[in-house]
């Protein structure tokens, strides 16, 4: 339970990043 717990916010984790990353993109394309 405990484990799959932790896999579920690491996965939730590089979601984030992944999230940010694109904002973080169309951001720089909307400046260009």
């Amino acid at each position: 339970m405990r484990t799959l717990v932790q896999a579920l916010r690491k996965k939730q984790k590089i979601h984030w990043i992944k999230y940010l990353n694109l904002l973080f993109l169309k951001g720089l394309s909307g400046l260009i």
